[in-house]
């Protein structure tokens, strides 16, 4: 796998993917002079890493083509005799704009620029002066080049400028301005925790002048700068919420507490094994962990659940059991928590389930939802 920076591994952690042993992850990185490397050099890495044989996957942000360049890489690959498959993407070019509030369909017109290296060249800025509006992508330290660039093409110094800081986040920040005074707004983004290399997106023209006249909607979550996520360590984004303050902890027992948790593991594990149990609850990924970790501890694998029923509470959980060998007899369609499971979980029946009897591992500060059903 090719990433573009680091920041992207932080998407291979979500608990759905699961990486091969042997894959690879690869960064692409920067030159020595701390700037992107440029699309013949992007591809010179994709090609040498699918003329091994190996399957690339190549991770981009927003739309390949739109927002990152890489069709010189897919040039590349052409070139060389690989094949290879391109999945479309939602461009920032167009979503930040829309989380701005401005209308890109009434706009008379609208002229995409994407320009994160190098400078704005006389190619990539030829139709900027005749279209209504024109979005640009581009980074703090270009705005002048920007501003000289665009008005080279026939912009004049008034025209209107909405600035999208962080889009899509909550801390998303939306500056109106007009040509003239967009470098001084390319100063108030850099004192707003914005890294002067760091990509910001600019709408200039028609749609602009709506945005300012009031057209912005407003984010239910925007001004907020927390989000608490009980689990132990978040895994998702929640309405543009960055999920930063774990809420519980996975930790072992205490001291005075390890010989007494000790033996119901062991009890337990016994009853799983010699067919005490119908069903097996997961209600969480983490509850899927600390099952495994201990069947491994006794020398245990998948195979001790063959003949029982597993249920888990939901696609991520299930995922995580079908990456251990188990696929899952119920998993809720509806709402997927303890609540949807318990509300799904099949009713007793004395013929198919003689045993009447449940194992659901959860932690010791779990709601009872599930227990109660259970």
């Amino acid at each position: 796998m090719i990433l573009d920076n680091d920041r992207q591994r932080e998407i291979l952690t979500h608990a759905a993917i699961t990486l091969a042993e042997d894959a690879e992850v690869i960064t692409i990185g920067l030159t020595e002079a701390r700037k992107p490397l440029s699309p013949s050099a992007r591809a010179k890495i994709v090609l040498k890493q699918a003329s091994t044989g190996s399957r690339v996957v190549r991770l981009v942000a927003g739309d390949p083509f739109l927002d990152n360049a890489v069709a010189d890489e897919a040039a590349a690959c052409v070139r060389g005799g690989i094949d290879f498959e391109v999945v479309p993407g939602v461009s920032s070019l167009t979503a930040v704009p829309e989380y701005a509030g401005i209308d890109l369909i009434h706009a008379g017109g609208v002229q995409f620029a994407s320009v994160t290296d190098g400078k704005f060249s006389k190619s990539s800025t030829a139709r900027v002066g005749a279209a209504a509006t024109i979005v640009v992508s581009t980074v703090v330290s270009m705005v002048s080049g920007l501003v000289e660039a665009a008005k080279a093409a026939g912009r004049p110094g008034d025209d209107h400028v909405v600035v999208t800081l962080h889009g899509g986040s909550t801390e998303q920040i939306t500056l109106t301005t007009n040509l003239d005074g967009l470098s001084g707004c390319g100063e108030v983004g850099t004192s707003a925790r914005l890294r002067p290399g760091a990509r910001d997106h600019r709408s200039c023209g028609r749609a602009a002048s709506r945005a300012e006249a009031g057209t912005r909607p407003s984010r239910s979550s925007a001004g907020e700068s927390w989000c608490l996520v009980p689990r132990t360590r978040p895994r998702q984004w929640w309405r543009g919420c960055a999920p930063t303050v774990p809420t519980a902890k996975r930790c072992p027992p205490s001291r005075s507490s390890r010989r007494a948790v000790r033996f119901k593991w062991s009890k337990a594990i016994r009853g799983l094994v010699e067919g005490r149990y119908e069903w097996v609850a997961f209600t969480s990924v983490n509850a899927v962990r600390a099952v495994r970790e201990k069947f491994e501890e006794y020398g245990l694998d998948a195979r001790a659940f063959s003949g029982l029923k597993v249920a888990a509470v939901g696609e991520v959980t299930a995922h995580s059991l079908q990456a251990w060998g188990i696929e899952p007899d119920l998993v809720p369609e509806g709402e997927q928590s303890a609540a949807g499971l318990a509300a799904e979980f099949p009713p007793y029946d004395e013929v198919l389930d003689p045993i009447n009897r449940v194992f659901l591992p959860r932690a010791d500060i779990a709601t009872e939802t599930a227990g109660r059903r259970a």
